[in-house]
């Protein structure tokens, strides 16, 4: 299996998946940053690729996995967006009051 992310491209899944994690980071301001991705590998590429690419500069990911805190701590809605099994990264619009992938 694969999913496209419109900045990263084609990314392989190792193996098949029923569903998404959550991954949560920090970006190069320090600030949280959440991504959708089958596995920790994935979830440095859409890092990489959706935050450095413009900057060209190296960063050391330190990546939890949060699916279930993630879910239950701030929406059901993070678990509809998981199952949807689009990759990307997890904001919250403010302005909408939804979360959404990018």
């Amino acid at each position: 299996m694969a999913s496209y992310h419109p900045i990263a491209g084609w990314l392989a899944h190792v193996a098949p998946v029923h569903r998404l994690r959550l991954y949560r980071s920090l970006d190069y301001r320090g600030m949280e940053i959440l991504a959708a991705a089958p596995n920790e590998d994935v979830a440095k590429a859409i890092y990489n690729t959706t935050q450095f690419a413009a900057l060209q500069a190296s960063h050391q990911w330190y990546i939890d996995e949060v699916s279930t805190e993630q879910a239950d701590e701030r929406s059901p809605e993070i678990k509809r967006l998981l199952e949807g099994e689009q990759i990307g990264i997890v904001d919250f619009d403010e302005e909408l009051e939804r979360w959404f992938v990018w």
